[in-house]
């Protein structure tokens, strides 16, 4: 099993373990602490612009690139 600490390093190891979806906290910094889920979670005190040029950054060193479509099949 994958340990995860929750650090950048952490979402960069995952993703390249095969990981194929992050979760950003969008949630607004002053109310996180009222609706934590995960302990640790990475980005917890940065605001959702920073949060998501993170993300960026680490997928562009990671050689990946974001998804652009729904993210859910089209087949019915």
């Amino acid at each position: 099993m994958l340990f995860w600490n929750g650090s950048k390093e952490g979402r960069r190891l995952v993703l390249q373990c095969g990981a194929n979806v992050v979760m950003p906290n969008l949630t607004p910094i002053k109310y996180r602490k009222m609706y934590e889920i995960y302990p640790n979670k990475a980005a917890m005190y940065l605001t959702a612009e920073q949060t998501h040029e993170s993300v960026m950054q680490t997928l562009r060193e990671i050689g990946r690139t974001p998804g652009t479509g729904r993210g859910d099949s089209k087949v019915k």
